[in-house]
């Protein structure tokens, strides 16, 4: 009796334990997941600020040698219709301050670096939207980012990706300082975005 007793009061501990431990376990689960996702989330936002970053300093590490009275830019229906261009899509003069999306240049080639004549190939660099999108201010493949694409470095006939997945990609020369701005998204959990950029200035040669 007193065996069987026993046994009884033994399972019936258990019971109350596990009532009160299955609980408990469960904020603890919940609270681990919530924390790891915002660990992943907060992971991803610095590789992506971070990818952004050396982007943005590599196209400067490339634009800086470049010689100042070299740089154009792609031609707009503006320019067109202020005689600034003949055609959409020439290469033109900047115009001081206005901020363009492709800019072209020559560099020295550290043989000859005040001559002109010493000057490397034109170099380019074209922000090119991917195929799914179109450049009309919408998220056409519903993936989060507004006409996204990337950053080519275009020469002698080669391309290279200097940044992708970029929302935009801003080139502005205001007397001798060039400024290049890359912007870029994040969908966060819930199907928020939460937006980035990284700016990159400095002084070009004045030759």
């Amino acid at each position: 009796m007193n065996k069987s007793t026993q046994q009884g009061f033994t399972l019936l501990e258990v019971m109350i334990t596990l009532a009160l431990v299955i609980p408990s376990m469960a904020v603890i689960f919940m609270c681990t997941e919530r924390t790891s996702r915002n660990i992943v989330a907060d992971d991803n936002v610095a590789k992506i600020m971070e990818t952004l970053q050396r982007s943005a300093v590599r196209i400067g590490q490339i634009a800086r040698p470049g010689s100042l009275s070299s740089f154009r830019v792609k031609a707009n229906e503006d320019d067109v219709t202020n005689l600034m261009a003949s055609r959409v899509g020439d290469w033109m003069e900047p115009i001081d301050g206005q901020t363009r999306s492709t800019m072209q240049f020559r560099s020295a080639t550290g043989r000859l670096s005040m001559n002109a004549q010493g000057l490397t190939s034109p170099r380019s660099f074209v922000f090119v939207i991917d195929p799914e999108e179109q450049d009309n201010d919408r998220d056409d493949d519903e993936d989060g980012l507004v006409d996204e694409g990337k950053v080519l470095l275009e020469y002698d006939g080669n391309q290279v990706v200097m940044a992708s997945n970029v929302e935009n990609c801003e080139f502005n020369i205001t007397g001798r300082t060039l400024r290049i701005v890359l912007g870029a998204g994040l969908v966060r959990r819930g199907g928020t975005i939460q937006r980035f950029s990284s700016e990159e200035t400095l002084y070009l040669r004045n030759n």
